[in-house]
């Protein structure tokens, strides 16, 4: 039997080597069961295991753990599916061009990355003069905001690149309406009327994709830019989107020119270098090469090679991991100063804080 695995380890290893499986032992498939739950890979381990024909020689146990996994995925994808389609009967009528983004495009577009993958909620584009259109539609139709207080719908109308969730009171399925993929408050200024240019029909449905080296560069933007809940089934989605599209030897070169026109070289740097670490992704060596010039110099460099490794380190449950915790609240400081110039993101934390201490004085008042 393989010696045991460390916890830490084992997810990278069985999503990298996936026939080592075979001869490991109780305790590490069980560790791998664990940290794959806890790290939101466990269907998408699943759906690998299965690919690769090395399901079925695991032991009972770990095979109806995995299946149970899957029929959760299955359904909420079947939600999304259904979810999209009463949006377009409400919106068709407007002639709007609606663009799919993230795990709704995945699975839609039938894409390989879309396999074992989970979402909570399903996120569109539509052009920012029509955003009000679409949201009076449905909000006509039924689906539902919360109320929110003055600063939260400036934050969302004026700062951010959505406005406040909605979803229908039926089924629950959170629907994010974008009108570009960063905020305008930003330093990076993504072309939205390039990504509206290039975007593609998806045959007869109604509903558009991002072009390929596109729907990339906006997972990298989300990971690496904005948001570290789930960074590593995030970052597999990177791999997936790259081991589906790089099989077109055009892919490459339109990811690096679409890169540069977005503003997005650096980003990309970090989500191909991460990426191939975590997941042996191929990439070209001409394309790592060109990409490599928009990577950090000096301490920087130093710094954000630790940041980023450290925040891919795979959760470990019942595990204190410092050095994650860390690297977690660094990139939330650095997704806040890419959002907001300075003196806008003190006035916002500046609110979020106060906010944060008035039920504290709430109680002391009422004690």
């Amino acid at each position: 039997m393989r010696p045991h695995v460390e916890p830490t380890e084992t997810l990278r290893t069985a999503l990298r080597d996936p026939a080592s499986l075979a001869a490991w032992d109780v305790e590490s498939l069980r560790s791998l069961i664990d940290v794959a739950r806890v790290n939101a890979m466990l269907p998408i381990l699943a759906t690998g295991l299965a690919r690769e024909g090395i399901f079925s020689k695991l032991p009972w146990r770990a095979q109806l753990v995995l299946q149970e996994s899957l029929s959760p995925v299955h359904h909420r994808q079947k939600l999304v599916g259904y979810e999209i389609d009463r949006i377009l009967r409400v919106v068709k009528r407007l002639k709007i061009r609606v663009i799919l983004l993230k795990g709704a495009a995945f699975v839609v577009g039938g894409l390989p990355a879309a396999s074992g993958r989970s979402m909570s909620d399903l996120d569109i584009l539509v052009p920012r003069e029509d955003i009000d259109r679409v949201e009076s539609a449905l909000l006509d139709a039924g689906w539902k905001q919360s109320e929110l207080s003055d600063h939260d719908e400036v934050y969302y109308r004026q700062w951010m690149h959505e406005i406040p969730p909605m979803w229908h009171p039926d089924r629950g399925m959170v629907v994010d309406i974008h009108h570009t993929i960063f905020p305008p408050t930003g330093c990076i200024r993504p072309d939205t009327e390039a990504l509206f240019e290039a975007a593609v029909p998806l045959g007869g449905s109604g509903v558009w994709l991002l072009r390929p080296a596109d729907m990339v560069l906006h997972s990298a933007c989300h990971l690496i830019n904005e948001e570290f809940t789930q960074p590593l089934r995030d970052l597999h989605d990177i791999h997936a989107l790259l081991q589906d599209f790089g099989k077109d030897p055009d892919f490459w070169q339109d990811l690096l020119e679409r890169a540069c026109l977005h503003g997005l070289g650096r980003t990309l740097y970090y989500a191909l270098g991460h990426a191939r670490a975590q997941f042996g992704t191929f990439v070209p060596p001409e394309t790592s090469s060109v990409i490599t010039r928009h990577a950090p110099v000096g301490p920087l460099a130093i710094l954000m090679d630790w940041v980023f490794r450290s925040a891919f380190v795979p959760l470990v449950p019942g595990q204190l991991q410092i050095e994650r915790q860390v690297s977690f609240w660094l990139l939330l400081l650095r997704s806040h100063w890419l959002k907001m110039p300075p003196k806008l993101l003190i006035y916002h934390l500046s609110i979020k804080a106060w906010r944060g201490l008035r039920p504290n004085r709430e109680k002391e008042s009422h004690a």
